[in-house]
């Protein structure tokens, strides 16, 4: 798809909603192994 907008082809709608699609599901499931990764860690200040 990058090829496609960097030489000015079109790039169907659907396309677009596919990669959209995917990037916002990979950062939901990067910020829920954030979650679960740091949700038992313990601030140094907290003692």
């Amino acid at each position: 798809m990058l090829l496609k907008v960097i030489r000015h082809e079109a790039v169907s709608p659907s396309v677009w909603g596919v990669y959209l699609l995917a990037s916002v599901g990979l950062a939901a499931l990067l910020w829920l192994a954030a979650v679960r990764r740091y949700h038992n860690e313990r601030l140094a200040i907290s003692g």
